[in-house]
C-alpha cells in the first residue's frame, strides 16, 4: 500500500514537472519565436531599406548613363549633321563644277560645229568662185580673139565693139573676184597683173586699129593672142590645182 501510495506521488510530482516542463517550454518556445519574428521584421526592414538604397544608386547610375547617352546621341546628331552640310555643301559644289563644265563644253562643241560650218560654207564657196573665175578667163580669151580677129562678113565691126566691151566687163570681174577671194593668193594675184597688163595692150590693138575699121597687123594680133592664151592657160592650171586641193 505504502508502495503504490509512493509510486502514485512519485508519477504526480513527475506529471507536474512534465506539464510545468511543457508549459515553460512552450512560453520559451514562443518567446524565440516572437523573437525570431522580430528579427525576421527587423531584417526585412534592412534589406528593404537597403534594397531602395541599392535602387536608388541603380536608378542614379541608370539616368546619369542615359544623360551621357543622351548627350552623346546629341553631339553624334550635330557631328552628322554637320557631315551631311559638309557633303551637301560639296555635293552642290561638284554639281554647279558639273553645271559650269557641261556649258563649257556645250559651248566648245557649238563653237567647233560653227567652225566647222563655217570652214564647210567657205569651201563651198571657194570652190564656186573658182569655177566661175575658170570660166571667166575662158569666155574672156574667146571674146578677146574676137575683138583683134580680122573683120569679116561674119565678125563685123560692131561685133568687135560688142567684144571689147564684154573684154572690158571680164576682166573687172576677174579682178573682183580675185581680190574678194583669192588675196591669199600670192601666185594668182601675180598672174592676175601679168594679165591686166595683157588685157590693156589688147585694148590699145583694138583703139588703133579695129576702132577704126582697120585689121590688126597679124604679127601683132598673134602676138598678143598667143601671150593672153599663155597667161589665161597659166591661171587655170593654178585654178585646177587650187581646185584639186579644196577637194581633198
Amino acid at each position: 500500500m505504502e508502495a503504490q501510495t509512493i509510486i502514485s506521488f512519485l508519477a504526480g510530482l513527475i506529471g507536474a514537472g512534465i506539464g510545468a516542463y511543457a508549459v515553460s517550454y512552450f512560453k520559451v518556445s514562443a518567446q524565440v519565436t516572437a523573437q525570431t519574428n522580430h528579427i525576421k521584421e527587423i531584417l526585412d526592414q534592412k534589406y528593404l531599406m537597403k534594397n531602395q538604397e541599392e535602387l536608388a544608386k541603380i536608378d542614379t547610375v541608370t539616368n546619369k548613363i542615359d544623360e551621357i547617352l543622351e548627350q552623346q546621341r546629341a553631339i553624334t546628331s550635330i557631328n552628322e549633321a554637320a557631315k551631311i552640310d559638309v557633303l551637301t555643301a560639296k555635293m552642290d559644289q561638284v554639281v554647279e563644277q558639273q553645271k559650269n563644265i557641261t556649258t563649257t563644253t556645250e559651248t566648245i562643241k557649238s563653237n567647233v560645229d560653227i567652225d566647222n560650218w563655217r570652214k564647210k560654207e567657205n569651201q563651198i564657196l571657194c570652190r564656186e568662185k573658182i569655177e566661175l573665175l575658170y570660166s571667166k578667163f575662158s569666155e574672156y580669151f574667146l571674146e578677146c580673139k574676137i575683138m583683134l580677129s580680122p573683120i569679116t562678113d561674119s565678125t563685123t565691126i560692131e561685133h568687135k565693139k560688142e567684144a571689147s566691151k564684154k573684154v572690158f566687163l571680164l576682166c573687172d570681174e576677174v579682178n573682183m573676184i580675185s581680190n574678194l577671194y583669192f588675196r591669199s593668193n600670192s601666185e594668182l594675184m601675180r598672174l592676175k597683173e601679168i594679165f591686166n597688163w595683157k588685157m590693156s595692150a589688147s585694148m590699145h590693138l583694138f583703139k588703133k586699129y579695129s576702132e577704126f575699121g582697120l585689121n590688126v597687123p597679124i604679127d601683132e594680133y598673134n602676138s598678143v593672142v598667143d601671150e593672153s592664151l599663155q597667161i589665161a592657160h597659166e591661171i587655170k592650171v593654178l585654178l585646177s590645182d587650187t581646185m584639186a586641193r579644196e577637194l581633198d
